[in-house]
């Protein structure tokens, strides 16, 4: 015998409302069946988002210590060639490798 379902009653802000009718329209479904949909959505892949956010996080990372190592040796190749100075080469780094 399969269960019985629950009704579940929220509110929405009526700018969220007008959002959530006319995106249900543009899917042809009514705003209460959307609104069911996104509901078992999220329950269905709140994990997996998390799992998600933590590999872009460590990508993030991963690029920010990249860019810092190749600022580093692109100071120390160009002090190194002795085509210009450390500080020259710092400063060209900073100014065309370092994000911030």
């Amino acid at each position: 015998m399969k269960a019985r379902s629950k009704t579940i009653s929220f509110r929405l802000q009526a700018e969220e409302e007008e959002l959530l009718s006319t995106r249900a329209g543009r899917f042809g479904v009514s705003k209460h069946d959307l609104s069911r949909l996104y509901v078992l959505e999220m329950l269905g892949q709140g994990e997996e988002r998390q799992v998600l956010r933590e590999a872009v996080t460590a990508l993030n990372n991963e690029i920010s210590s990249l860019r810092k190592d190749v600022s580093l040796s692109a100071q120390a190749l160009l002090s190194s060639a002795g085509k210009v100075s450390e500080e020259k080469a710092r400063k060209w780094a900073e100014e065309n490798l370092n994000p911030e």
